[in-house]
């Protein structure tokens, strides 16, 4: 899952190790609170909640999806 969401993050898929943390993060957080009722949409709130600005980047790139 965080390759493909990584994916979705940069199209080359070349996800740096900071963005890879972060999506893993989001995924772990979100998976813990909604199980298979995720969505894409919960892991890009999750990192736009984030404090570090990076993550919210990362949120706001996601947000389409």
């Amino acid at each position: 899952m965080i390759p493909f969401v990584c994916s979705m993050i940069n199209l080359q898929g070349n996800a740096s190790a900071i963005e890879s943390a972060y999506v893993a993060k989001a995924i772990k957080a979100v998976w813990e609170a909604q199980g298979r009722e995720g969505s894409m949409s919960a892991i890009a709130d999750w990192l736009l909640h984030h404090e570090d600005k990076r993550a919210q980047d990362l949120g706001l790139i996601l947000y389409p999806y």
